[in-house]
Formats: C-alpha cells, sequence, structure tokens
C-alpha cells in the first residue's frame, strides 16, 4: 500500500477509494518540491507568509455576580467599567466601594496600611474577598455579589471601618 503525504493527502485518498490504478505517488521531500518530483531551494525562495488569526474578543465578562466572589477584578476585566459608589476617609485611610455594572459585582479599594485586611462585607454581615495588605499601596479586595455592599478595612487589633452599606 502506498503511503501519500503532504497538500495533495485528500486527492489521493479520493483516487485509493475511486480509482486505485493510475493515481500518482507523492513523495514526502525534506528539500521541498512539487508533484513532478522538481526540486527547489526554499533559502532561495521567497517564504509562504505566515498567518495569524485574529485573538476573539471577549463579549461576555469572565464572571457575573456570584461567579465573581473573592476573585480579582483587575484579572477578570471587572475593573475596567468600574465606578466608585462610595468612598470614606478614616485617620488618612481612604477606603471605596467600586462597582462593576458589566460584572454586576462590587470590591473594596484602599490606601489602607500594612498589615491591614480590607472586603466588602453585605447587609447580613457576610464578608466578601478578604485580602491582607502585605505591602504599602493601593489595594483591591476580591468581589462580592452585586451592588448592595460596603467597603471596610481593619487594623489589627482594632475594630472595622466601614463605608456606609449601599441599598
Amino acid at each position: 500500500m502506498r503511503v501519500y503525504l503532504g497538500r495533495f493527502a485528500l486527492l489521493s485518498l479520493s483516487c485509493l477509494a475511486v480509482i486505485p490504478l493510475g493515481c500518482i505517488q507523492i513523495h514526502n521531500n525534506s528539500q521541498g518540491g512539487d508533484v513532478n518530483g522538481n526540486n527547489f531551494n526554499q533559502s532561495q525562495g521567497q517564504e509562504q507568509p505566515k498567518t495569524e488569526l485574529p485573538s476573539p474578543e471577549i463579549v461576555l465578562p469572565p464572571c457575573k455576580e456570584t461567579t465573581c466572589i473573592d476573585l480579582n477584578p483587575k484579572d477578570t476585566g471587572c475593573e475596567q467599567d468600574a465606578i466608585t459608589v462610595v468612598k470614606n476617609e478614616f485617620q488618612g485611610i481612604e477606603i471605596e466601594l467600586r462597582h462593576s455594572m458589566k460584572c454586576q459585582a462590587s470590591w473594596a479599594r484602599s490606601t489602607v496600611p500594612y498589615p491591614a485586611v480590607i472586603y466588602t462585607e453585605d447587609a447580613q454581615g457576610q464578608k466578601y474577598g478578604l485580602y491582607t495588605i502585605t505591602r504599602h499601596n493601593l489595594h483591591y479586595s476580591g468581589m462580592g455579589p452585586g451592588r448592595k455592599l460596603k467597603a471596610c478595612f481593619q487594623m489589627p487589633n482594632q475594630k472595622p471601618q466601614c463605608t456606609q452599606l449601599i441599598q
């Protein structure tokens, strides 16, 4: 049985299926060549252009509401359309509740220093996205579902400081 390689495999297979006699044999030639066995040197010819497929655009958000719980808003793309819903300052420390309409999720953003914890909390006291600060910087908690939350931070051995709960 003959082995057919390359771009003419489909033609060769159809020859095998319909008329096994009279098909041409295609040889695999590592230096290049055409169906008639004529060789060519690829370094002297032009290279085939490489076609790159366009990357698909993300149409849907990577998470939505409850599927966003505890995820990072920057990593999920939720930060892109975020707005500050409420912002407070406690002794020079800013805390704000950020919300993404696209993701239907919210999170805390703060300048709180190390070693505090930031998070969001709902009306029932459920905490979401607890993030322990490891260095001085602008920090994001993980996300909580929806918009009816408050943003909080807590320094060690102190009571939490929160924005008002959004209704």
